[in-house]
């Protein structure tokens, strides 16, 4: 006696087979297979627990509580890497200068046609330190600044945050401690990172090669290294 496939007895279950050999089938059935009945019905299980799950509509509640967890409006902010095309803590000291105190960081960042100045300066008596900064649009010749939103964070807690004006301009005030970064919002792209330490390789990127910036190490802003006068 001729059995027939798994896949025929699947398609004869979902009703799929042509007319003729569904009448061939079903006279196998008559015939009393027990072996082909038993692969009929568990295809018939399957097909009645495959309709079920489809109109199968989950409680309220637990709804309700899924979404108390998992908000809608949240949503893992993506970063785009940025080129550091000038930082002045890697140009050399000229020869027999020792460094006198703090001074300021002057850096230039890019990422597409957006530039990104930054200027950080440590205040007088005080272990904080202010950054000023201005984002502008390289290719937009008539705008004066980029609207943008600027945020400062310690891993995925925001710290301060602020909006440029309308010359792009922004400024923040802050204590100098590990891990902090700006998040800058640009319009229709993705949030920018930027590390508030001295850029190691590892740190950025595409970022250019500057004179003397061996030995440089990650270390907060606002100190320099010291040359020490020869005799």
């Amino acid at each position: 006696m001729r059995h027939f496939s798994l896949e025929e007895w699947a398609d004869f279950a979902r009703q799929l087979m042509e007319k003729e050999k569904e009448q061939v089938m079903q006279a196998h059935l008559d015939t009393g297979c027990k072996h082909c009945a038993k692969t009929v019905g568990i295809w018939n299980r399957v097909r009645e627990a495959a309709g079920c799950e489809a109109a199968y509509e989950p409680p309220k509640v637990v709804v309700h509580n899924a979404k108390s967890i998992l908000p809608l409006g949240a949503r893992r902010q993506k970063t785009s890497a940025v080129q550091l095309l000038f930082d002045s803590f890697q140009t050399p000291a000229f020869a027999g200068v020792r460094s006198i105190g703090a001074n300021p960081r002057q850096m230039l960042y890019g990422i597409g046609p957006y530039r990104i100045d930054l200027r950080m300066e440590p205040k007088m008596d005080s272990d904080k330190v202010e950054i000023v900064g201005q984002i502008l649009n390289s290719a937009d010749s008539i705008s004066s600044g980029t609207r943008a939103s600027v945020k400062l964070v310690r891993g995925r807690k925001i710290l301060l945050e602020s909006q440029t004006n309308a010359l792009g301009e922004f400024h923040l005030e802050c204590s100098l401690e590990g891990q902090l970064q700006l998040l800058v919002g640009l319009p229709r792209s993705r949030d920018v990172k930027i590390p508030l330490l001295i850029p190691s390789s590892s740190t950025l990127t595409g970022h250019l090669d500057l004179p003397d910036s061996s030995g440089l190490t990650d270390r907060p802003l606002g100190t320099k290294r010291s040359t020490s006068k020869r005799d």
